[in-house]
Parts: structure tokens; C-alpha cells; sequence
């Protein structure tokens, strides 16, 4: 893969188009709460853990939990999966949420025991979004899929994305036990696909009004107007000129507004 154009540059785009690119292996074997990984020149650090020991918890009772993923090299696009491997020990199956954000978030669970129930609450818990992915712990699962398919644009000062794994009791008898191992990462086959839904440019008047194109010259990208699905963030790239999309999942949504250099 040329680095220069790992990048995803979108220099004309029309709105019915997307774009894919070919991707590499990506693997790592080392347990331990926090990994390294190397494809071809990019380093890929994973910080964070996965272990929760409950005892006695009730219904509602809930546990939040922060992943940081880094990559570092000169502008490689990387596909992985993150999962969570380890020893499960939990009497009762408990859910589980992902959230993703390009930009650290502080979360806390707080619960306090009331009626045979448990009521908790997260902070911040709006800031994350909508989840990327869901789904059930069961009592003998040792392995679990937190993030399928999803892509990092590596810089050479670190890009990093943020998991929150928030999991859940919904039963009616107490929990207890504990989940408890390593992350890892591993090689993904997926192509980034991203759809522009809309795009929209300013006018002499103040205005939005859509374009088909994505406009070159004299006009700039509104990042707080503009919004992409699953925690992707659209940004101008100033060498190339051209619209850059980081922080990919496998389908990709976005809205674009663009305004006048003044």
C-alpha cells in the first residue's frame, strides 16, 4: 500500500459514489492489559482491560469499562477486529454494549441497591452516542467480539479511538462471579464503504445550500456542522486537499457542510 495514499481522499466526489481500498494483516498474541502490535511500519498499542468480578449483584446492576486503541506510523490505513479473551465464571448471562468515540469520554457506573433491584446510572453516558455493537455474555462464553471491521487512520504523532464496553444484569436471581483475560486484535478483511448522504456548501448570503461535488477550492469543511456515522470524523487535509474520514467502522454515513474561506 502506497502510505501517501492510505489516507481516504475524497478530491471529487459524487454522492451516489464510495470508495474501497485493499488492507492488510493485522494480528498480535500478547496477553496483557495493555498490547502491541506491528503491521508492516504502523504500531498498534491496545490500553485497557476487561475484567469485572461481581458478587451478589442484583438486576439492573451495570459496569462500564474504557479501551483506548493507538496507531502510529506515516499514514497507514489499519483493519482490525478487538476481542476479549479470557475466563468466565459469571452464574448468569449479563449484556453488553460498545460505544466509540474519537475523543476520550470519562465514564462511570454508579449503582445503589434498592427493592431487590439495583438502579445505576453512567456519567457521561450521552456523550458516547449510539452503540456500534451489542449483544449477550453467556455463561461459558471465552470469547468475545467487542469491534468488528473496524479501520484507523495511523499518523506518525499516534490516532487514537476510544471502546466503552458497558455490560448489564437483567435477570431476576443474584450474579456473582468474574470475567477476566485479555484483549487482542486480529486480522480483518473489510473494506471501508463511505456513503455521503448530503453535502452541503455556504453561499454568499450565509446559506447551506447541497451540492453534488465536494467543492477544491476556496471553501472549507464545517467539522461542527458536519457528522459521520459509528464516531468516524470527516476533516480537510490540508497537503493533499482533499477530505479525509477518520476513525472509519465498515459502513460509513456521513454529512458534510462546507463553508467560504473568508
Amino acid at each position: 500500500m502506497n502510505n501517501r495514499k492510505a489516507k481516504i481522499i475524497l478530491l471529487v466526489l459524487l454522492l451516489s459514489g464510495g470508495l474501497s481500498l485493499g488492507l492488510g494483516v493485522f494480528f498480535n498474541k500478547k496477553e496483557e492489559p495493555s498490547i502491541v502490535a506491528k503491521l508492516d511500519k504502523a504500531t498498534i498499542e491496545v490500553t485497557g482491560s476487561l475484567d469485572y468480578k461481581l458478587k451478589n449483584n442484583l438486576k439492573g446492576h451495570i459496569e462500564a469499562k474504557t479501551i483506548k486503541v493507538e496507531a502510529t506510523a506515516d499514514n497507514e490505513l489499519v483493519p482490525y477486529n478487538l476481542i476479549w479473551k479470557g475466563d468466565n465464571t459469571l452464574n448468569a448471562s449479563v449484556s453488553f454494549r460498545v460505544y466509540k468515540t474519537s475523543k476520550e469520554v470519562e465514564v462511570k457506573a454508579s449503582c445503589k441497591k434498592k427493592n431487590n433491584q439495583e438502579d445505576c446510572v453512567i456519567d457521561n453516558i450521552t456523550k458516547l452516542g449510539k452503540p456500534i455493537n451489542e449483544g449477550t455474555i453467556k455463561k461459558d462464553d471465552k470469547e468475545i467480539i467487542l469491534a468488528e471491521n473496524e479501520f484507523i487512520n495511523a499518523s506518525l504523532t499516534g490516532k487514537s479511538v476510544y471502546y466503552y464496553v458497558v455490560i448489564e444484569y437483567t435477570g431476576n436471581e443474584g450474579i456473582t462471579g468474574k470475567l477476566e483475560g485479555s484483549l487482542a486484535v486480529n486480522k480483518s478483511e473489510a473494506k471501508p464503504n463511505i456513503n455521503i448522504l448530503a453535502a452541503y456548501k455556504e453561499n454568499d448570503n450565509g446559506e447551506y445550500e447541497e451540492t453534488k461535488t465536494i467543492p477544491q477550492t476556496g471553501y472549507v469543511i464545517n467539522k461542527e456542522k458536519s457528522v459521520c456515522s459509528n464516531g468516524a470524523e470527516p476533516e480537510w487535509d490540508k497537503d493533499n486537499g482533499g477530505l479525509l474520514v477518520t476513525s472509519l467502522s465498515k459502513e460509513t454515513s456521513c454529512y458534510l457542510y462546507f463553508d467560504i474561506i473568508p
